[in-house]
């Protein structure tokens, strides 16, 4: 598998394309934030070495605490904080494209400091072994949950423990794989629950969620992945059950 910093040279450059797919990534997040303007604080479960789905986020909410299973991608994202890490400035720039900001340049680094200024902690955190004691507005699990959940059973226990960190009116952005029984790091497939709108939209009803807004990008087939499904829930009860988890 490929470490943080490998991983980060692969698949997100310092000077990207933006072809379809990534556009399509930053799109969905400025909208949905923007949109929705949410407040309070933000719970990132399994953010990798990646910043791009907090940038507009960053704007609205008074606090991101960051997790992730691997240190060393803990670590990444404290270097970029620290000014030493991978550069995020074109997905930035990016973000604000298509925020429609008024821009001269001087926004890209701004930006950069009140995504940095907002991340609270970075923790690690195992999704399917530990209970965050606080609760969060906004919770976001992109491209996480699905791989590492090679069953329904286990997929629908880490999405569970997931929304148990929601506050009673808090919303869950998600991001999966759609229609991919694995997925691919350093050349080695690895198993992961196989999701399509249609299966995710039924998990989420049975687990007290409403979805606000779905949508869905097919790819290729030689693509590494079948295409991706974003969603934005809200929860319809005060409190999930929880029992899945024990």
């Amino acid at each position: 598998m490929l470490n943080p910093r490998e991983y980060l040279s692969t698949y997100y450059a310092s000077d990207p394309s933006f072809d379809y797919e990534e556009g399509f990534h930053l799109n969905w997040w400025q909208h949905c934030y923007d949109s929705k303007k949410p407040s309070g604080s933000m719970l990132v479960i399994g953010g990798g070495p990646i910043i791009s789905p907090i940038i507009t986020a960053a704007k609205y909410l008074t606090k991101i605490d960051f997790t992730d299973y691997d240190p060393d991608c803990l670590e990444e994202v404290n270097e970029w904080i620290e000014g030493r890490g991978h550069c995020w400035n074109a997905y930035i720039r990016k973000a604000l494209e298509l925020e429609s900001l008024p821009f001269d340049g001087s926004e890209v680094s701004q930006r950069a400091q009140l995504i940095k200024d907002k991340i609270a902690s970075l923790k690690q955190y195992d999704v399917l072994a530990t209970k965050l004691d606080e609760s969060y507005e906004v919770v976001d699990a992109s491209f996480v949950l699905e791989c590492m959940s090679a069953s329904r059973e286990v997929f629908i226990k880490a999405l569970n423990s997931a929304l148990s960190h929601l506050s009673e009116n808090g919303v869950f952005q998600g991001a999966f794989l759609n229609r991919s029984n694995r997925w691919v790091s350093g050349g080695a497939f690895h198993d992961c629950f196989y999701l399509t709108e249609d299966s995710i939209t039924e998990i989420f009803a049975s687990l007290g969620m409403e979805i606000n807004k779905i949508a869905s990008l097919s790819l290729c087939n030689d693509s590494r992945t079948g295409g991706y499904i974003f969603i934005q829930a809200k929860r319809l009860n005060a409190s999930l059950d929880t029992s899945i988890l024990n």
